[in-house]
């Protein structure tokens, strides 16, 4: 069941699962991601060993403030971005403010400290918090993500280009469904990804929750001009693992093993033929992972 908490950043949808008397494990999203996007094996799971689990939409995301007021950066406009054009949307947020979010949200809900699962996008908010707040993040898992660096390799042109479909506002349902299927289609697993029915059910029922391209937009923009914490990550002091998707289109293992040699004791798993989709075929193991890493004491 979902709620929401004002706090001083704005209004957030939000959702507690399990136990209220221990630190919460706080799911991070990636670009076009809701609340209802975490495996449904997660809540059990982590309730089975004490933990729970807070998941949230983030700003401009599913049933959490819009921020209309702000410009909206075009399709074209992005991907001129991200072949290196500086941007003149100047007023815009970054994956820092987004992070900031997340401390509201906590410390509105009275949570102290927590640890963090940061998936995608959601990665590189997670790694901007635990360099915030040190004292807040008990420790950090990363899924399919990146530190941001140049150098890496780019994901291949038609993932970008679906990802810039996902920007701009449908003429109706059936397009904007259409839209996000073609994102899914190109990041499930090449093996164990998800049949052609259970993605269109997926895409549809994100569409009619909460249609908000101009978020995914802004969030693209966020992620393609914020300034990299790759030169700090080695002030992380949580304990840090890395997962990386064996067969993933949009992070390749370059990406994984980046962060893996940035973060001081990062640990670097591999998730075999897993794409960039957390898919039901690997909730279980994905959850395995996350516990181990929970289990690990502050350094």
């Amino acid at each position: 069941m979902t709620t929401t908490v004002q706090t001083e950043r704005g209004r957030f949808c939000y959702a507690w699962h399990g136990p209220r008397d221990r630190p919460p494990i706080v799911a991070i999203g990636g670009l076009t991601d809701q609340l209802d996007h975490w495996p449904e094996a997660w809540a059990p799971a982590f309730a089975a060993q004490g933990h729970p689990l807070l998941v949230f939409d983030a700003r401009d995301t599913g049933l959490s403030d819009h921020l209309d007021h702000l410009s909206l950066p075009s399709a074209k406009e992005l991907a001129l971005i991200a072949l290196g054009l500086p941007s003149k949307h100047k007023a815009l947020y970054t994956l820092g403010d987004m992070a900031e979010d997340v401390r509201a949200i906590t410390h509105s809900l009275e949570v102290p400290s927590f640890h963090v699962i940061g998936y995608s996008m959601g990665g590189q908010v997670a790694q901007a918090l635990a360099l915030a707040h040190p004292q807040a993040v008990l420790s950090m898992t990363l899924l399919f993500s990146t530190s941001g660096v140049e150098s890496l390799p780019l994901p291949p042109p038609s993932l970008f280009a679906a990802l810039l479909g996902c920007c701009s506002r449908a003429a109706d349902e059936a397009r904007a469904v259409g839209d996000l299927l073609k994102l899914l289609r190109l990041t499930r697993s090449p093996v164990f990804g998800q049949p052609e029915n259970e993605l269109e059910q997926t895409a549809r029922a994100s569409v009619r929750r909460a249609y908000r391209p101009e978020g995914v937009a802004r969030h693209l923009h966020a992620v393609l001009t914020s300034e990299p914490v790759a030169p700090r990550l080695g002030a992380v002091g949580c304990p840090t693992l890395v997962l990386q998707g064996g067969e993933d289109p949009f992070f390749s293992a370059a990406h994984g093993a980046d962060l893996a040699r940035r973060i001081p004791g990062a640990r670097l798993e591999s998730i075999p033929d897993a794409g960039h989709a957390l898919e039901p075929a690997i909730a279980q193991a994905l959850a395995d992972a996350v516990l181990r890493n929970v289990s690990l004491k502050p350094r």
